[in-house]
């Protein structure tokens, strides 16, 4: 079953819960960073699935949407 956009909602701030998110947002490069520290470029490109994304398109991603946050936010 799908979540409802509602449902989306209450899951992403159920992760926040308890913590302050200006922290987690400034700790969060360099715990990615410290997950593929030593990971080869290649494994970190590759698709688990042909419709699932790998973990640099991922963290591309998180990058485009962290410029988004800091432009509309700044």
């Amino acid at each position: 079953m799908k979540e409802t956009v509602q449902q989306y909602m209450q899951r992403i701030n159920g992760y926040m819960e308890g913590k302050q998110p200006l922290a987690v947002q400034a700790a969060t490069a360099k715990k990615l960073e410290k997950l593929i520290k030593g990971v080869p470029a290649a494994k970190l490109r590759k698709r688990p699935a042909p419709d699932k994304w790998s973990v640099s398109e991922i963290l591309a991603h998180l990058a485009d949407a962290e410029i988004v946050v800091g432009f509309a936010c700044g």
